[in-house]
């Protein structure tokens, strides 16, 4: 909803739109954290959930008051020029490498059925990652407080909130036009999500304190382009590859599964170790799938995607 909102005023471009919101969702992950950690600390629940009131409060309050409300476009060139000017846009220039991803500038070497089995791969990818993302930062805290390390609580409060901050500097470096255009948002999505799923298999069987602290900061750079560039990979898939209209909101609830999956691994088996080997082979998997379909629909070149 929020990501919608925020849409209304960039003419209705969620893909864009959601490049600067990974930042923004990480960086409130922060702040929430902080203030989870100073009050619950002194045992101030009553604190707490008047503290994250005024907060919601005095946020989204402002963001109702800015809505833009969509409209449909003019009849008229002169009016349809003038509607334009009145919305701002977020620009965003193609490189030459970055037009080469477009369909058409390789249709002579393009096969179709290597096409279509790349486009299943990178769609399919795609939900595999999102499933077990949010894996590490909602399970972190249980699983370092609980056997065999049973940490204070206040020890993954430090070390997520060292997630959640390089998770924001990874997502506003990655969402800003030149590692875009270098990169192409594809391609530093599928390494990322590749790098993420190995460092949660090596957490499911390297049960140390700080292993597990300095993975999970490794684990946030890996999430700050995760989030940011998940709605635009998912829009270059199906806008530039596929003629399929897929459902945006069944990334949400792909990763509403994951992480009640997790849950009930960490339930019935009593440790984390299952379910984070579970997540990051899945993670891995998804990686991997969108790699090998990058590589269809590419064989022969290297493309910014």
């Amino acid at each position: 909803m929020t990501l919608g909102c925020l849409a209304s005023h960039y003419n209705g471009n969620a893909a864009e739109v959601s490049t600067q919101s990974g930042a923004a969702a990480l960086l409130g992950a922060l702040v929430h954290s902080l203030v989870a950690w100073a009050f619950l600390r002194i045992d101030n629940y009553k604190g707490l959930a008047w503290a994250q009131f005024y907060i919601v409060l005095f946020t989204l309050a402002p963001t109702l008051a800015c809505l833009f409300p969509a409209r449909e476009p003019e009849s008229t060139e002169h009016d349809a020029s003038k509607h334009d000017r009145q919305i701002p846009r977020l620009m965003h220039r193609k490189s030459t490498k970055a037009i080469q991803s477009l369909p058409g500038k390789f249709d002579v070497q393009r096969n179709f059925g290597l096409d279509i089995i790349g486009d299943c791969l990178l769609i399919a990818g795609l939900f595999l990652v999102f499933a077990y993302m949010a894996v590490w930062p909602i399970a972190f805290p249980l699983l370092l407080s609980s056997r065999p390390l049973y940490e204070f609580p206040d020890f993954a409060a430090y070390w997520l909130m060292g997630t959640f901050g390089a998770g924001a500097l990874t997502a506003a470096f990655f969402a800003r036009p030149w590692p875009r255009r270098a990169l192409g948002v594809v391609n530093t999505f599928t390494a990322a999500a590749i790098f993420a799923g190995s460092l949660l298999i090596i957490t499911a069987w390297v049960v140390n304190f700080w292993v597990w602290g300095i993975i999970g900061v490794l684990y946030g750079l890996c999430l700050g382009p995760l989030l940011a560039l998940h709605r635009k990979v998912f829009d270059l898939i199906c806008k530039y590859w596929t003629n399929m209209r897929l459902f945006p909101d069944g990334l949400g609830i792909v990763a509403f599964g994951g992480i009640s999956v997790v849950g009930l691994l960490i339930e019935n088996l009593g440790n984390g170790s299952v379910a984070l080997t579970v997540s990051g082979v899945v993670m891995l998997l998804g990686g991997c799938c969108m790699a090998v379909g990058r590589w269809l629909k590419y064989p022969t070149k290297y493309v910014v995607i």
